[in-house]
């Protein structure tokens, strides 16, 4: 398990360069921005749990989605996602992986074509308890 805070030196995207399958990454309550937190990306042998304690992630500054994922199991759970941006999947893109979001938020996320908040191209997703305000996209304001 990782315990990540907003205040710590370390970001998100070292964090994830870090953890190996089978991780938790927790997140501590506050606001993580810029672009030491956005422009992840998971690869195949992902297999990692990222759980938020009221922690916002914020990639409006950064103008990119906050995570790509190519293959693995990923679950998110108790986060606010806000303000990304890409070209297929504002927040997430997720490819031929598995992807289980939970008890989360999405605002402010933005696609030029598919997915405003969300695209997943091939793999499976799961949502629950998952709220989508202010998402836009060409195609799936929310989801892809």
């Amino acid at each position: 398990q990782v315990d990540l805070s907003s205040q710590s030196g370390l970001g998100l995207k070292e964090a994830a360069n870090q953890i190996v399958a089978g991780d938790v990454l927790k997140l501590s309550p506050g606001v993580f921005s810029g672009p030491r937190h956005c422009g992840i990306v998971l690869s195949s042998d992902a297999d990692v749990q990222i759980v938020g304690q009221h922690a916002v992630i914020d990639c409006s500054a950064s103008n990119t989605r906050w995570l790509t994922i190519t293959g693995g199991r990923v679950w998110l759970k108790g986060l606010t996602i806000r303000g990304g941006s890409s070209d297929r999947g504002g927040c997430i893109s997720a490819a031929e992986a598995e992807l289980q979001v939970s008890d989360s938020h999405f605002m402010n996320c933005t696609s030029q074509a598919k997915g405003g908040a969300v695209h997943v191209a091939g793999g499976s997703s799961t949502f629950d308890a998952v709220t989508f305000e202010n998402c836009s996209a060409s195609q799936g304001g929310a989801i892809f």
